[in-house]
């Protein structure tokens, strides 16, 4: 065999072969080979992983809000792409929306690639909008290699990025399945949050009740009967509710292309650790209670929902409306996108979840959403994505030291499980000084 650049030997690693011992052999940024451990390879380098790390692939996050430029003191490419590499995340996927321009055509599309040049430490690329002034753009977008587009069924609060109805939900549909391209959907029912009256103030259970769990029910039973009559592709993203879990699952069994995913906060989190004015947890959907969360992690394990991804979707910590402690004031979103895997992974154990099966959800699912071929598993002729993780290792969470640009954290304190000590990109260890994240476009079938 030609002198590989690089082997990596690791006692504990996950891989196309499973979980074991191997060696993983490196050229051009490629996996060449994954051999045993012991295997003899020629290279210029060799790596030895500690016994007490383990060796796994680099997550896929397909949903994140970079938000530059225009927000970027919110969160920029540089910041936000650190924060990644720190947390085992090797490849990223930006929404449209959160920025200015919002990425709604091929000239705001083409103004964030710009920003993002240069800025990279980990491989990001770009979901399109769908808004419903744009339905005639998607098919230009979807050549200039978006991966897919993004669509609200509830009001954004944007007025360059305006919900859709029930009517050109169909239509984007309809057109998105001419060249089998994806739409994400946040489902929140804008007819049901217009018959709610507004409740500001410092409760939480006051805020609850302003977006109940009928309004996720609705929206998602509208996208499954959408999927239905047109014949197109869907992905529910953010699920939070078990209702609306439930019927994706019937959707699933039924044939329907519907894929969906949840996030690291629906699946800690639960009501009653949220106080009153503690609008840190202002989410939209919101965290719900107990009995919710483990529902959630259920239908993760019995594969209703597909993947774990961030939402990460961070904002000033005045926009938060802390002193106010008014939730209906305060701004929506939370960053954790350097502690995604450390989040889901305290909460797996106690679940009985694999890391292997985590791993799944959080690199090899998103992959497959994006049709992100050369990512989400360490496997012949994909990227040399890596990291070293120690799984029984812990940390007390503190925003001050995290990547991210905004420096608070609705995680203050928390002590979590997992330490990701080194990550490695198409075969090359992130050093923080070097952007060599790549810009990534969907690949022409």
């Amino acid at each position: 065999m030609e002198l590989l650049d690089t082997v990596v030997r690791a006692r504990s690693a996950i891989t196309s072969r499973g979980s074991g011992a191997v060696s993983i052999g490196i050229r051009n940024g490629s996996i060449i080979c994954i051999e045993d451990f012991d295997a003899e390879l020629k290279s210029a380098s060799e790596i030895l992983v500690p016994d007490h790390l383990v060796l796994l692939p680099g997550l896929v996050d397909t949903h994140v809000h970079l938000q530059d430029p225009g927000n970027s003191h919110w969160e920029n490419f540089n910041s936000g792409t650190r924060a990644a590499a720190r947390g085992g995340i090797t490849t990223l996927i930006d929404m449209p929306l959160d920025s200015i321009p919002v990425t709604v055509s091929l000239e705001t599309l083409n103004a964030k690639r710009k920003v993002a040049e240069g800025s990279l430490m980990v491989d990001v690329g770009f979901w399109a909008g769908v808004t419903p002034w744009n339905l005639n753009q998607l098919n230009q977008l979807d050549r200039e290699g978006v991966f897919g587009f993004k669509c609200f069924l509830a009001n954004t609060g944007l007025t360059e990025f305006p919900s859709v109805s029930l009517d050109i939900l169909k239509q984007a549909l309809t057109i998105l399945k001419e060249f089998d391209a994806l739409l994400l959907v946040h489902a929140e029912d804008e007819d049901q949050l217009i018959k709610v009256p507004l409740v500001g103030g410092q409760n939480y259970a006051e805020y609850l009740s302003v977006r109940p769990t009928s309004i996720e029910f609705r929206a998602v039973a509208d996208v499954l009967e959408s999927v239905q009559s047109t014949g197109g592709r869907a992905h529910i993203v953010h699920v939070s509710t078990f209702e609306a879990a439930a019927l994706i699952q019937s959707a699933k069994k039924s044939g329907l292309k519907i894929t969906s995913e949840t996030c690291p906060h629906y699946l800690i989190l639960k009501d009653t650790e949220v106080g009153d004015g503690a609008t840190l947890y202002k989410i939209c959907p919101p965290i719900r209670d107990e009995e919710n969360r483990n529902a959630l992690w259920e239908y993760l394990g019995n594969g209703t929902i597909d993947m774990v991804v961030s939402d990460h979707s961070p904002t000033s910590i005045d926009e938060k409306a802390l002193e106010e402690g008014d939730f209906q004031a305060a701004f929506g979103g939370v960053a954790s996108l350097q502690i995604s895997l450390p989040l889901a992974w305290t909460q797996a154990k106690r679940h009985g979840v694999s890391l292997e099966q985590l791993i799944t959800w959080m690199s090899q699912a998103p992959a497959a959403l994006a049709r992100l071929d050369a990512k989400g598993s360490l496997e012949v002729g994909k990227d040399a994505d890596f990291f070293l993780f120690d799984p029984e290792a812990t940390f007390e969470v503190n925003g001050a030291k995290l990547e991210h640009q905004q420096k608070f954290s609705l995680y203050e304190g928390r002590t979590l499980s997992g330490v990701v000590e080194e990550t490695w990109l198409r075969g090359v260890k992130v050093d923080y000084q070097s952007p060599r994240g790549q810009i990534l476009k969907k690949s022409k079938k």
